[in-house]
């Protein structure tokens, strides 16, 4: 019996020993967090604040999140505004100097890409749901995922010197798979250049830039704000005018407007995930382009 006590003691503590070399890391959505684990692999643990079919505008922290901001060695945001309503509560109440802003754990993606649809002029909520900085829908760039990706890896290697080339050599792997995905999904949109694309919410904004497609418009009145029978009017008369073939809205939107669109128009609504995590089967940052992709190609093809 001794033995065995004596047995699970060694165990316990070299789960301890390792646990204490292992990099908690927290982020505010599933990208962020399929981002951080192609990097940091077995040298982290990471832990998403919402699940990728949530709105990541409207969060309410729960203990369970404040406790795992509380433990972090690191957070990572995407920042321009998106976790204002939530993500400064949550940093408050979890009292951890290593994540606030300005420390090394304080990692902000946005800083490391250049922002669409920056308002001119000031902005009030008259204006719907505007964010100062630019769309934070970033990600939806791959070149962008990469650049955050890299970004991680600095500052895991920050954090954990002796780690750091390890964190270059999944950073660099992570670069060659992307790249190689990236040749693929622009040989397949490469047929649909300039085709126009209309938006339930300036969400997709980031891709259609990505590979070529033109934004149409949206289909919210303004932004955050759903769409009134004058405003769904006249986007009838737009996809007629421009010949639009899809409208982009997102798991977590309305389905409403988007079906009565399309027996009105024939315009193919496409529900598609806007974050890993968004439906099952999309758990990695490639696969979720790969999906993405896949979708869109099929029904512009169909057209």
């Amino acid at each position: 019996m001794q033995k065995i006590i004596m047995v699970w003691i060694v165990i316990g503590v070299l789960i301890s020993h390792s646990d204490a070399n292992v990099l908690n890391v927290v982020t505010t959505t599933q990208d962020l967090a399929a981002l951080a684990q192609e990097v940091g692999r077995d040298l982290i643990q990471v832990k998403s604040l919402t699940k990728g079919s949530q709105d990541a505008h409207f969060i309410e922290p729960k203990p369970s999140m404040i406790l795992a901001a509380k433990k972090a060695d690191m957070l990572v945001c995407v920042g321009a505004s998106l976790e204002i309503g939530w993500l400064p509560v949550l940093l408050q109440s979890a009292r951890n100097k290593s994540i606030l802003v300005g420390q090394p754990g304080y990692v902000d993606g946005s800083t490391v890409v250049e922002l669409l649809d920056k308002p001119a002029g000031p902005i009030d909520r008259s204006m719907g749901d505007v964010h100062p900085e630019g769309n934070p829908h970033y990600l939806l760039d791959p070149m962008n995922g990469l650049a955050v990706a890299k970004l991680i890896c600095e500052r895991l290697a920050t954090l954990d010197p002796a780690n750091a080339s390890a964190y270059q050599r999944n950073y660099a792997d992570f670069e060659t798979r992307l790249m190689q995905a990236n040749a693929v999904w622009h040989e397949k949109m490469a047929l649909y250049k300039g085709q126009p694309v209309l938006e339930y919410h300036s969400s997709w904004r980031y891709l259609l830039n990505a590979f070529g497609l033109a934004p149409a418009g949206q289909l919210e009145e303004k932004p955050g704000i759903a769409p009134s029978p004058a405003r769904l009017k006249a986007v009838i008369d737009l996809i007629e005018q421009q010949q639009v073939n899809i409208l982009l809205f997102t798991t977590y939107q309305n389905e409403k407007h988007a079906k009565y669109l399309n027996q009105k128009t024939g315009i193919h609504a496409l529900k598609l995930p806007l974050s890993v995590g968004g439906i099952a089967g999309v758990d990695t940052y490639i696969g979720l382009f790969d999906y993405l992709v896949n979708a869109i190609s099929a029904a512009l093809q169909e057209d």
